[in-house]
């Protein structure tokens, strides 16, 4: 049976205020699973600080397609 590698992180919340450390924290999680060869990520909690109300206008079109 094959093993599978999980890189798990949680809470990011994006803001206005926390935007640059949070892109850098991210980056950090991906490329180091990359590096780990990683075969799934779990980004579990809240990804931003507010609630994002229209998915199609905040940056992550694919997202409304699949009904997130």
């Amino acid at each position: 049976m094959k093993s599978i590698k999980i890189a798990a992180t949680a809470d990011i919340h994006f803001s206005r205020e926390n935007q640059d450390k949070a892109i850098y924290s991210l980056e950090a999680f991906l490329t180091k699973g990359g590096e780990e060869k990683v075969d799934l990520f779990s980004i579990a909690g809240d990804l931003f600080d507010k609630a994002v109300n229209n998915t199609a206008n905040s940056g992550f079109p694919h997202l409304s397609l699949i009904h997130i």
